[in-house]
């Protein structure tokens, strides 16, 4: 279908982690080079995928289709709208747990329901670690992990969310910031190469003791090893050089 009067709901704009600068140029570019290739997702007229393109094609009145999607309700539309984008996006994992903390309001009143109903008659406290497991699977992340995300979420500034989101520090290195008085800034070790180089030493020992049972690890112990990676690479922001060098000798003590 070819354009119409597309409706921007704001509410389900803002479920989406926003485009960088710099992807959002090469979108437009893109677009300004190849036309618009795919068309703009809608469900009862308002768009469900594709708000940036939409964005491009009215500054510069490129003509574009659309596709109208069937949803059941709002909710179905937003879970549609965040599982789409897990599949689509080179996303941090700060940034997915992000995604699916927003539908975890949706989840738990669904679970609630059914509980109610009888058809799940489960306590609530068993029916929100459902929901957690859901949402820790869906980002690929563990439940520490996701828990982490959610309190930066509640209490960090707007700069540790930032370097979160694009990667320039860990969830782990955000969440330690949390625990940081004001008057004392989250600041980056002056001499965290020595503990790393022990740290990776340490890692590798451990992890050649394992290695031939690598595939029967459980997610927790899988968990646990990728909080220890986080936390090398805290030590390693000091300098970037020494990141990739010691990112290197890390991953090659992990691979089996």
């Amino acid at each position: 279908m070819k354009n119409q009067i597309i409706i921007e709901d704001e509410e389900l704009k803002n479920i989406l982690p926003p485009l960088t600068k710099d992807e959002l140029g090469a979108l437009e570019q893109e677009i300004l080079k190849s036309g618009m290739l795919n068309p703009i997702l809608t469900w009862r007229g308002v768009i469900v995928d594709g708000y940036n393109r939409y964005s491009i094609c009215q500054k510069h009145s490129i003509p574009f289709e659309y596709k109208e999607l069937e949803f059941d309700d709002k909710e179905e539309a937003m879970l549609w709208m965040i599982n789409n984008q897990l599949g689509r996006r080179n996303l941090s994992d700060y940034s997915k747990c992000e995604l699916v903390l927003k539908m975890k309001p949706i989840l738990a009143e669904r679970a609630r329901e059914r509980m109610l109903s009888g058809r799940n008659p489960t306590p609530n406290s068993a029916e929100g670690g459902e929901v957690r497991d859901q949402l820790a699977k869906l980002a690929g992340v563990g439940h520490d992990t996701l828990s982490k995300v959610e309190e930066i979420d509640a209490a960090a500034s707007d700069e540790i969310k930032e370097k979160a989101r694009s990667g320039k520090i860990t969830i782990n290195a955000a969440h330690k910031c949390l625990k940081t008085p004001s008057d004392k800034p989250c600041k980056k070790k002056e001499h965290a190469e020595p503990t790393l180089r022990s740290s990776i030493r340490k890692l590798k020992a451990v992890v050649d003791n394992i290695c031939d049972d690598w595939d029967d690890l459980s997610e927790k112990e899988l968990d646990e090893v990728k909080s220890i990676t986080d936390l090398l690479q805290d030590h390693l922001q000091v300098s970037k050089e020494p990141l990739q060098t010691s990112q290197e000798a890390l991953e090659s003590t992990i691979a089996c």
